[in-house]
This record gives structure tokens, C-alpha cells and sequence, in this order.
């Protein structure tokens, strides 16, 4: 595993998988076509190609200690699974599902807005930080805690996180986007 940062901007294809291991940034510029799965371990594994994460088909698991990290793209079907580490972003969207697998941390920086349209579910909780945005676009069924830690948490058209089990809200969570009101069971 590197600790440091360096940046891939050729083409990864095959059926392989892709795992980040070691402290450092790895950059991943170019179209990519694996089939694999891809896995970040440690460190941080920066997108800044649409297709940075390769086919869909393979899906992306975070771990504690790990950062994916959404650079300005616009990411489609991809299957996230947060199992402890950090989803980051750079003004980005993610259309696939996030599944919840440890409680988990979204961070957008000042400026910036990461808009998730797809489920995010599983047993467990996420905690907003950064000073930037984060906005839920779909009706979410994880049952864990969801805190704002910074920055703000929007709900917007059908954006529900009404299966969370509560709200600890240090920030700002704006539910004027949505599309048939928000109702709110917990809020701290």
C-alpha cells in the first residue's frame, strides 16, 4: 500500500477487481470498463471520470479508514456500500443504491453538493459533516441514527429518511424541497 497520492488517468478494463489499500490518494481519471468490484480499504480513492468506478455492474465497498471521494462527476448505477468509511464529494451525483453495512460518514466541503438518488439503506446511521450540502432525493429506509454534524442535509421531491431512527441535528436539515411534506418522528 502507497502513502503517496498518485493519479491513473489511462484505461482499467477486464474483470478484475479494483482494491485501494495504503494512506494516500489514488486517482482515477479515465473511462474506465472493469467489471470488477471495487473496494477502499484505506486512504482515499478519488473519481474524476464519470466512469471512474468502471461498469456498474461490479458495485464499490467503503471500510473504516476509507474515502470515496466524488469529483465533480455524475456516477450512475453504482452500488455503494458504506461499511464504515466516508463518501465525499466535490459537487457530485450518484444514482445508484447506498447500502448502510456500519454506521457511516457523508462529507461535502463548503460549496459543494452531493445529490444521492438512490435508496440509502441498511441497520445503521450516517453523519453529515462538511460545510456543503447533502440532498436526498428518495425515499430511504435505513434505520440508523442520522446526525448533522456541519453543512446542510435537504430533502427534496419524494426524499424521506423517515425509517431513521433519529435526527441529531447540529446543522441545518431543510425539508422545503419535498414533494408531499416531511414528517419527523425524533429530532435532537
Amino acid at each position: 500500500g502507497s502513502t503517496t497520492d498518485t493519479t491513473f488517468s489511462g484505461v482499467i478494463s477486464g474483470a478484475g477487481n479494483l482494491t485501494k489499500v495504503g494512506s494516500g490518494t489514488l486517482t482515477l481519471s479515465g473511462t474506465n470498463a472493469y467489471t470488477g468490484t471495487t473496494t477502499v480499504s484505506a486512504g482515499t480513492l478519488l473519481i474524476s471520470n464519470d466512469a471512474g468506478l468502471g461498469d456498474t455492474i461490479g458495485g464499490t465497498t467503503v471500510h473504516s479508514g476509507g474515502t470515496l471521494d466524488l469529483y465533480g462527476v455524475v456516477v450512475g448505477a453504482e452500488q455503494v456500500t458504506l461499511n464504515g468509511g466516508t463518501l465525499k464529494d466535490v459537487t457530485s451525483l450518484l444514482a445508484g443504491n447506498v447500502i448502510l453495512t456500519a454506521d457511516s460518514t457523508i462529507s461535502t466541503d463548503t460549496g459543494n453538493t452531493l445529490i444521492l438518488s438512490g435508496v440509502v439503506s441498511g441497520g445503521y446511521g450516517i453523519t453529515k459533516t462538511g460545510a456543503g450540502s447533502l440532498v436526498l432525493t428518495n425515499t430511504n429506509t435505513y434505520t440508523g441514527t442520522t446526525t448533522i454534524s456541519a453543512g446542510t442535509l435537504s430533502l427534496t421531491g419524494t426524499g424521506s429518511i423517515a425509517s431513521s431512527s433519529s435526527i441529531i441535528n447540529n446543522a441545518t436539515l431543510n425539508i422545503s424541497g419535498t414533494a408531499a411534506g416531511t414528517s419527523i418522528i425524533s429530532l435532537a
